[in-house]
């Protein structure tokens, strides 16, 4: 993948040779845009590779046979999150789906569960915070994947098409 900040008409200019480099080659804006999409990823792959090897620990600890625990990590919904999730997201549509109370709920329950077994899940605790606040904010009944209106509200940027990150 190759992410391209920079004018409309260099990035044409330069898309035939990119294309040669990169099988996804997408211009993400304006100049400097493209080393924070990278930088954006990087924030997601690592706490997905975080969250996956919290997710493996628990299931070895819990007696789960780990290459039957990858294959259902790999059809649920998680690694399709940016797919399925992300248009949504970026739209304000936060219709619910999977409600964001009931996600809490299982966070509450594999947590407690963890913590039956002797471990501390400090990311999936992490992430559970941020559930409790948007359910304190009344947004519990939403989709899960409001859960981005707690870093919005922590940071005061909106993640929305149409907002200033949309720039050109």
């Amino acid at each position: 993948s190759i992410m391209v900040g920079g004018r409309e008409a260099d990035y044409e200019r330069a898309s035939p040779v990119l294309r040669v480099l990169g099988t996804t080659v997408v211009r993400v804006g304006g100049v400097g845009a493209g080393n924070h999409a990278k930088l954006a990823n990087q924030i997601l792959v690592g706490v997905v590779l975080a969250g996956m090897g919290e997710a493996l620990v628990y299931g070895a600890k819990a007696g789960v046979r780990l290459d039957a625990l990858l294959d259902v990590l790999k059809g649920g919904l998680a690694p399709r999150v940016p797919e399925v999730k992300g248009p949504k997201v970026i739209r304000g549509d936060f219709r619910p789906g999977g409600k964001a109370d009931f996600h809490l709920k299982d966070l509450n329950n594999a947590l407690r569960c963890a913590r039956e077994l002797g471990l501390e899940l400090r990311i999936a605790e992490l992430v559970r915070g941020y559930y409790l606040r948007l359910s304190a904010a009344g947004r519990g009944g939403e989709d899960h994947s409001a859960v981005i209106r707690i870093t919005e509200a922590k940071c005061g940027v909106e993640a929305r098409l149409g907002s200033s990150g949309d720039a050109p």
